[in-house]
């Protein structure tokens, strides 16, 4: 039996009423959805530019880093072989010389290098550490005005030298790793700079270990009281 035409009428009318909410709703999804997808988009688009631009930063700091490691390379070289022949003092010509360059790159930079590794950062951060204080140190192998003898062993300035040289390996074998670099950087020739370090070390070690020594015979010792009547 059909239904009568009052009920068509008012099923009719419920439809068009639930239309546009039907309309709205499947609108509003969508615009969710475009909304989500536009925001994936938008984050990938961000982290390949961000990975691009933290590349380039890494580059940059490597090309300088190259070429400070020469220039203070060569200082450690000239200054070890004024240690071992010993018949020139160093001056201020010398220092004007052989004195590296300021950094350009790394000053800025520094507003980004947060974008790098944390321990890509702190191998970075230690290599212009290492080398502006062996830039510093340079001038203290100067005999005073008044003739007085250099206070200071050359190790002040080849300590950090050669820490700069060889310390921040690790930081450029990962950046040519980030940006295929090949083939690797080799290190430059320093002379006989972490010779000379490494044996005033030992010299330390060695004199530190014999004052120990004598120390720990000392308190062995027995104590000696006046002679008793």
């Amino acid at each position: 039996m059909p239904a009568p035409d009052w009920v068509s009428q008012w099923w009719y009318q419920e439809l068009r009423g639930w239309q546009a909410a039907i309309a709205g709703l499947v609108g509003f999804l969508a615009l969710v959805v475009g909304a989500l997808v536009n925001f994936r988009l938008n984050r990938r688009r961000d982290a390949t530019l961000r990975e691009a631009e933290a590349l380039s930063v890494a580059t940059a700091l490597y090309g300088e880093i190259l070429l400070l490691r020469e220039r203070i390379a060569i200082m450690a070289k000239a200054v070890s072989h004024r240690n071992y022949y010993g018949n020139k003092e160093i001056d201020d010509q010398f220092v004007k010389d052989y004195s590296p360059r300021d950094p350009i790159v790394f000053s800025a930079l520094i507003s980004k290098i947060g974008m790098l590794d944390s321990k890509l950062v702190l191998d970075i951060a230690r290599f212009y550490d290492n080398f502006e204080q062996a830039k510093m140190n340079l001038s203290l192998l100067i005999p005073t005005r008044n003739g007085m003898p250099v206070l200071y062993h050359v190790v002040v300035v080849l300590k950090p030298a050669v820490a700069a040289i060889y310390d921040v390996r690790p930081a450029l074998r990962e950046i040519e790793r980030m940006a295929g670099i090949i083939p690797t950087a080799t290190d430059p020739d320093s002379g006989p700079a972490d010779v000379i370090v490494s044996s005033f070390e030992d010299e330390i070690a060695h004199e530190k270990a014999e004052r120990k020594l004598l120390s720990a015979q000392k308190r062995q010792e027995p104590a000696t009281g006046p002679p008793t009547a």
